[in-house]
């Protein structure tokens, strides 16, 4: 949740980690950069954000509905 406050800085940060000096910086015109522009890498991350939280939320709702509710047993 951290990194979607600051997306920029993040990915600034992950690709000095995983690539060697400034390998990952390419050109504005490069095809990479045109196929893949910043905003693909945003909306990509938001949409594994959300998906992930939905099935945390989903998983947690069908654990808590397939306990016993130990209240009513005893």
């Amino acid at each position: 949740m951290f990194m979607a406050f600051d997306f920029l800085e993040n990915f600034k940060w992950l690709h000095q980690l995983m690539f060697p000096k400034s390998s990952w910086i390419f050109p504005e015109d490069s095809i990479l950069i045109v196929w893949f522009p910043l905003l693909y890498f945003k909306q990509f991350f938001l949409m594994v954000l959300f998906l992930n939280s939905s099935l945390l939320i989903f998983s947690r709702l069908a654990m808590n509905k397939s306990q016993p509710n130990l209240s009513t047993l005893g």
